[in-house]
């Protein structure tokens, strides 16, 4: 949804974040290193309410004041990273 939102606003676009990947090549770098690969899933990001609208506004070419009060409770958004979890080789 942000991706179509933001177009190439999207931070995954931005340069800090060359790579995308899926389960199924997280868990091929994995095995070739040489660890059983034992669950790929996706994560949740956890956000403040006040830093996503902040954020939103800035995406969007606006500046909120920084004494706007906004909720500081954090929600969980899936943004597309992932979880591996893999064990040593015997």
């Amino acid at each position: 949804m942000l991706r179509r939102v933001l177009g190439r606003r999207w931070p995954p676009f931005y340069l800090q974040h060359p790579l995308l990947y899926n389960p199924h090549t997280i868990s091929t770098l994995v095995s070739r290193a040489g660890f059983p690969v034992v669950q790929v899933r996706p994560s949740v990001n956890h956000f403040p309410i006040d830093f996503l609208a902040r954020q939103a506004a800035q995406a969007a070419g606006m500046k909120l004041p920084c004494h706007l009060p906004l909720p500081r409770r954090a929600i969980g958004l899936r943004l597309g990273n992932m979880l591996a979890i893999a064990q040593a080789a015997a």
